[in-house]
């Protein structure tokens, strides 16, 4: 704080990883062109001591999708990097922080234009030579975990595993359960996935809706809910691995006990981070604490 009537500052508190700055990866903004042409932003995390060439690589997707990532310290971001891992993340057209057009650019795009996005900085970090292409996974929670399922049943042949993290999987299925927590934001939703009562966007949110596209997976999926979640209630979650399991796909399943839309208890987060860290070992091979 400042003082300018006295001409002096004094510290009232630091970033949580102040005093951690030497094991921290390096975040860097990055930018690029969608295949329309459109200017897309967002951040490269690279790990340490590592040279940043055919890396195998997270895409974290943030949440909302009303939301967007920011320069700066990031959980999940560090730990992946620590793992070896660039972390790839967009703020795909739909996201805030750019102006109206562009947030407005996202509506009625849900798995079509914002996912684009994402496959798009993939692929720019594949031509910078960072990305592996045939080592890349997909990840998020709530938004980016409905990403992770599109990416998973939509362009399966991108990504060598996903993780989704209490994601919604069919969005029919939100309109008829629609959130109370949500309620506040039901025209902002109306903007990206249509009227709740127009009969021909219900057929469109069905081929928005990763539930209905679930043989075209084709690499293992890690799926984690909360039971006790009201925003996407554990209905998506667990409809979504029993189709998955029904076709023979290779799912696995995590539900958290007594946790709402979110990571838990720091014991559950220790423990997700866990199953997260041994699920990407084995599927596109960075290091693992065990």
């Amino acid at each position: 704080m400042y003082d300018a009537t006295n001409d002096k500052k004094e510290l009232l508190s630091q970033s949580k990883s102040h005093h951690y700055t030497q094991f921290l990866a390096s975040q860097k903004p990055i930018q690029f062109t969608s295949r329309d042409g459109l200017t897309l932003n967002g951040y490269i995390t690279l790990p340490q001591g590592i040279k940043a060439n055919n890396l195998p690589t997270v895409l974290l997707v943030h949440g909302g999708p009303h939301a967007r990532d920011y320069w700066g310290f990031n959980t999940e971001a560090q730990l992946l990097a620590n793992r070896g891992y660039a972390v790839i993340q967009v703020n795909f057209r739909g996201s805030t922080g750019y102006g109206y057009e562009f947030t407005s650019s996202g509506y009625g795009e849900f798995s079509k234009a914002m996912h684009n996005d994402l496959i798009d900085g993939v692929n720019w970090a594949v031509e910078q030579g960072i990305t592996d292409p045939n080592n890349v996974a997909i990840m998020g929670a709530s938004y980016g975990g409905y990403a992770t399922l599109v990416g998973m049943t939509l362009t399966p042949d991108k990504f060598a595993c996903g993780i989704d993290i209490f994601g919604i999987s069919d969005l029919e299925l939100t309109v008829k359960n629609f959130p109370e927590p949500w309620k506040r934001y039901e025209d902002i939703w109306v903007n990206y996935i249509g009227d709740f009562n127009d009969p021909n966007m219900k057929q469109q949110r069905a081929q928005q809706s990763p539930i209905n596209f679930v043989n075209n997976m084709n690499a293992p999926l890690l799926v984690i809910q909360g039971d006790s979640d009201a925003v996407v209630i554990p209905e998506h979650s667990r409809r979504f691995v029993e189709a998955a399991k029904k076709a023979g796909k290779d799912v696995q399943y995590w539900e958290m006990n007594n946790v709402g839309h979110h990571y838990g208890t720091p014991t559950q987060t220790r423990k997700l981070a866990r199953k997260v860290d041994n699920f990407l070992s084995q599927c596109i091979g960075g290091r693992s604490a065990g």
